[in-house]
């Protein structure tokens, strides 16, 4: 038997490939995870030595003889040989031999040729397997420089699809781990008073201190969580201070979340409504979670929040009522980048695990993210490139995609004479729909332009406006196709809004605004056509979702109910699609309100109709109720989002060495801030200040050349003069916080303070939190008041 390739020699250097790959995306050319197969690379002059193996999701068994990840990590060696920032493309080949299909895991051999008279690479391979086969010879490889003139195609992604992957969570670290990354006691919150003393107990015998907060009903039991919360946090911090964390229980009473007949209130006698669910959970929670940050979010403490039955890692039943808790964490994660918030689901069918337990899982998470566990089995959620495990060729050509369509029926839009509504009643329509109903809140007084195009095609398109979150509205629409056009048989429920709020200040009118026509509006169709016999139900959710977005609680909220109930129906046996959308470029929200250019500076770029429902028609109608679709530059997103710690649900997405620790910020670097401030406070504002132009530039998404031109009198600048808006005064909060851990008002951000006063309040902050740490011995934590400056 041959013997195992052998590694190169000690002497071999050997090449970081998460360098080699930046490298690659400094170029233009951003592989994605699915794309990154090398695994290690050695380099000795003009030879390399690479280890190939093919990520699991784009493994294709015997689909190919030339696997083409495979081949396209051989080529990929090129970059051990021309790392100099220029952009090559193969263009030819001498020989190509093959003597047996290409495995997942290869062994590359490159060799550098000598060339003369030209700037052209060339190389030779030999491709071996494990055991030392050659299983392919390349002669003659030769890479050629893309001239500066020709657009880089690769400079603006291109729309993908995504899903939720649940794979197996590391094991727990210890017993140890819990007392280890926190201080202060842990604050045990909810609303089941014995839960509660259960947990304090157990916590307390495993010598974590916690203390239980309960949140007490209002008057005649109506919840009050909003009043009740402020009040019980604010006597948390004044007798007790530091918190290490807050462990927040939501009920686990999966018996009062009822998938009804009756609408979205009636329910059976004991029990409520899966919208009502919904509803009460989004409020009381929200008002929770918003009263902690407000009043500990400075101190940096842990989140856990603990669901049960809100997700489905194996496959089971999940709560679309519960889901949207799924979402509210989503929120804390996208606007408090320098907390962990990390949320446990816990079986509904099972004894929920030990307190301990289910803090050491929350610890041995590497950050923010979602955990589940199921049948004793636990899981973690990783966002993954859908299409990476779909062979990268079609196999099968004309295969049925989400939207089957026929002759001869009728094709509800919700939203319909919306931006989105409307591409999506064109594509339909191209697809071969001759029947489109399309509904909104309001009908144009003047027929739409693509309304107007699609009837002079011979396609009947009625418009009617009927708000889909009442259920009378909505029963006259559908009482109208049903007595006046061709049987229904597909509905793509496009409706939405949004409401601009934090977490911390979201009041529950603005909550129900952003979801009322996601949730109401999608269970209501769910049950009034569930009988009937649709080729699809598709729901268009929201990239944000998955990817989190400041500001939007309740739309993120809205969305994950969405995700959910698409899943739910598929357990029913009934057609669904839930679809996170990414911007688009041309229609829908983002176009709609000019966030666009917010939306580009974070990595998300607008999709042309066509691309994102290109990308949707590539979704196999036979796979996942959930997928994302965007065009979405993961390197920039991981870079301005600006996380102190990981968002592990995007692990396998954002590349390592983005955010604040690869760019010289976070712990580390504000450690030597504090030092500057205290040692040298006017170099510190310098210092501060050219920082501050970086985050500014990220955060607006600006160029090289407008930063520098900035930069002579930056710190005279207001930044309410530059561009900032709400949103994006709220991510430059959230860098700051993460960067420097400096907590500046957004009344300052967004009110006027110049770049130079800003610095200054940050130095000031850099300054008390030395003064903090020389006396954390002196006092004791319950005399430490946490400064506002």
């Amino acid at each position: 038997a041959l013997a195992p390739v052998p590694e190169p020699s000690p002497a071999t250097p050997e090449l970081a490939t998460d360098r080699l790959y930046a490298a690659y995306r400094d170029i233009g050319l951003d592989y994605g995870p699915a794309y990154r197969a090398m695994r290690r690379v050695w380099r000795d002059g003009d030879r390399a030595v690479a280890r190939i193996e093919v990520p699991e999701a784009a493994r294709d068994g015997d689909a190919y003889l030339l696997h083409p990840v495979v081949l396209d990590a051989c080529f990929q060696t090129l970059i051990a040989f021309a790392d100099d920032g220029v952009l090559r493309v193969p263009v030819g080949v001498e020989r190509l031999d093959v003597y047996a299909p290409l495995p997942p895991e290869v062994t590359c051999r490159t060799r550098r040729r000598t060339t003369e008279g030209t700037a052209d690479v060339l190389l030779d391979l030999d491709v071996l397997s494990p055991t030392g086969e050659v299983l392919a010879v390349v002669e003659g490889l030769r890479f050629r420089a893309v001239p500066r003139s020709v657009p880089d195609a690769a400079a603006t992604p291109v729309a993908r699809t995504y899903a939720v992957a649940w794979q197996p969570a590391a094991a727990a670290p210890g017993a140890s781990a819990v007392p280890a990354v926190t201080e202060g006691d842990w604050l045990v919150c909810g609303a089941d008073r014995d839960a509660l003393a259960a947990w304090r107990a157990q916590l307390a015998a495993r010598g974590v201190p916690a203390t239980a907060v309960h949140i007490a009903p209002g008057p005649d039991g109506a919840p009050d969580p909003a009043g009740a919360a402020r009040v019980a946090f604010e006597d948390v911090h004044r007798t007790r201070g530091a918190v290490g964390g807050l462990i927040l229980l939501t009920d686990t009473d999966t018996d009062t979340d009822t998938d009804t007949d009756s609408g979205t209130h009636g329910a059976a006698p004991g029990s409520e409504s899966v919208v009502a669910t919904a509803y009460r959970l989004a409020r009381d929670t929200t008002a929770v979670l918003g009263a902690f940050l407000r009043t500990f979010a400075a101190l940096r403490p842990d989140v856990v929040v603990c669901t049960t039955g809100a997700a489905a890692p194996d496959g089971g039943p999940a709560s679309p009522g519960r889901s949207v808790l799924t979402g509210l964490t989503r929120a804390v994660v996208a606007e408090y980048p320098e907390l962990t918030c990390v949320q446990v689901d816990l079986d509904p069918g099972a004894p929920a695990p030990a307190p301990a337990e289910i803090l050491d899982r929350a610890s041995a998470l590497a950050g923010s993210g979602h955990l589940a566990v199921r049948g004793g089995r636990w899981y973690e959620a990783r966002l993954r490139d859908a299409e990476a495990a779909r062979p990268a060729f079609p196999q099968e050509e004309g295969a049925p995609g989400p939207l089957p369509v026929r002759p001869g029926a009728t094709y509800l839009i919700t939203g319909g004479l919306g931006g989105v509504g409307l591409a999506v009643a064109g594509r339909l329509a191209d697809k071969g729909a001759d029947t489109l109903l399309l509904v909104g809140r309001t009908v144009p007084e003047r027929t739409p332009a693509q309304v107007a195009a699609l009837r002079e095609r011979g396609v009947r398109v009625e418009m009617l406006a009927a708000d889909v979150a009442d259920e009378t509205a909505l029963d006259r629409v559908l009482a109208h196709a049903e007595a006046t056009l061709p049987p229904l048989h597909g509905i793509v429920h496009a409706a939405g809004t949004t409401d601009d709020a934090v977490v911390e200040e979201a009041g529950w009118d603005g909550l129900r605004r952003a979801m009322d026509p996601k949730v109401k509006g999608a269970w209501l169709l769910h049950r009034r056509t569930r009988r009937l016999d649709l080729g699809f139900f598709v729901l268009c959710s929201a990239l944000g979702a998955l990817t989190g977005l400041t500001g939007q609680p309740g739309y993120l909220m809205a969305n994950t109910f969405l995700d959910a109930l698409a899943l739910h129906r598929r357990r029913e046996g009934l057609p669904a699609l839930s679809v996170g959308w990414g911007a688009w470029s041309g229609a829908g929200m983002a176009a709609d309100r000019g966030l666009l250019r917010d939306f580009a500076a974070l990595g998300v770029h607008g999709m042309a109709a066509d691309e994102a429902l290109d990308a949707l028609d590539r979704v196999s109608a036979g796979g996942t109720g959930h997928v994302a679709v965007g065009a979405v530059d993961w390197a920039r997103f991981g870079s301005a989002t600006g996380r102190a710690r990981p968002d592990t649900l995007l692990a396998d997405l954002v590349p390592a060495g983005t955010g604040p620790a690869a760019e010289g910020t976070g712990e580390g670097a504000a450690e030597d801030l504090v030092r500057l401030a205290v040692e040298r406070p006017d170099e510190a504002s310098e210092a501060v200040l050219g920082r501050l132009l970086d985050v500014v530039a990220a955060v607006l998404g600006l160029s090289d050349a407008e930063r520098e031109a900035m930069r002579p009198t930056f710190g005279h600048r207001h930044l309410n003069e530059l561009g900032f808006d709400s949103l994006t005064t709220i991510r430059l909060r959230n860098r700051l916080r993460a960067d420097f851990f400096a907590d500046v008002p957004a009344d300052f951000l967004f009110g006027g303070g110049s770049a130079r006063q800003i610095s200054e309040l940050v130095c000031r902050q850099l300054s008390a939190m030395s003064v903090l740490a020389a006396d954390d011995e002196q006092h004791d934590d319950a005399e430490t008041e946490v400064l506002t400056l």
